[in-house]
């Protein structure tokens, strides 16, 4: 997709916004309530709206505006001038220098917005409430750090509090299908997985991850249970690889990050059962 996509794009009858807004993920918190400002002032016209986290080519968030096919308006102007002048008043500074244009895969610059530089995963409206609840819970747990290694963590929760409904077995077959993907994808990467999961005590990151089987997070507890709830019914549309992998798609969980998860959990799984099998 690219920024001679039309604007909006129609489909699935919705039409649809794509803007990235490249601003510092210290800043992130301010951005996301006065997106919801923005759109809370205007449920009028647009149905819904996404947010997914992301740092390809630089830090921002990647927002989904929805309306009705029915719509024969265009907002872009309006959301174009809204956001800007929101940068212009509240510029974030970052702390990533990478000059746009001076290589292939440079960041685009920070406090600027981009049209059509992604797109959905799927435009069904079970994806839609899927995506919805799982950036809603995944904010709420991240609790305003936006920092990578907070996502990292916040990742791994959601990743096996999803795996909780799989047994045994199955856990482990998704798991090494979803690493052996990303294996062969990426191969450049497997030095680096390998680099950070040796640093990392596996026996204490086994204690965690089982804390995270049983912690529900009191203040987070109702938003956790109507997730789980939409987990078991998605299950019914989606595969647990796929569902991973909305997951990791919506909280920009980069990839190296996320074979280290699949990683670990394998371990912690083998661990597991070695102490079992003794």
């Amino acid at each position: 997709m690219n920024n001679q996509l039309q604007i909006p794009y129609s489909k699935n009858n919705k039409n649809w916004y794509f803007l990235s807004i490249f601003y510092a993920r210290e800043n992130w918190n301010a951005l996301i309530k006065e997106i919801d400002c923005f759109y809370q002032e205007r449920k009028s016209h647009f149905d819904n709206y996404l947010i997914s986290l992301s740092k390809e080519q630089g830090e921002h968030l990647r927002i989904t505006f929805l309306t009705s096919v029915n719509d024969n308006n265009n907002y872009l102007k309006e959301i174009q001038t809204y956001f800007q002048a929101f940068l212009e008043q509240n510029p974030s500074v970052s702390k990533v220098s990478f000059p746009y244009g001076k290589a292939i895969w440079a960041n685009y610059p920070n406090n600027s917005l981009t049209w059509n530089k992604f797109y959905m995963i799927d435009y069904s409206y079970d994806y839609i409430s899927f995506h919805k609840m799982t950036i809603d819970l995944a904010s709420k747990l991240l609790d305003v750090n936006y920092s990578e290694d907070n996502i990292f963590t916040v990742g791994t929760y959601l990743f096996v509090k999803l795996l909780n409904f799989i047994d045994n077995k199955k856990h482990i077959e998704v798991l090494s299908d979803s690493f052996k993907e990303l294996s062969i994808k990426h191969p450049s990467y497997i030095n680096a997985v390998k680099e950070q999961m040796n640093k990392l005590d596996v026996n204490q990151v086994r204690k965690t991850i089982d804390s995270y089987k049983y912690y529900s997070g009191d203040e987070n507890q109702t938003e956790l249970e109507n997730w789980l709830t939409l987990i078991k019914k998605s299950h019914n549309i989606y595969d647990y690889k796929l569902l991973l992998s909305f997951i990791c798609k919506i909280i920009g969980l980069p990839l190296v990050r996320q074979m280290i998860i699949f990683g670990l959990l394998i371990a912690c799984n083998n661990c597991e059962n070695g102490i079992r099998n003794e």
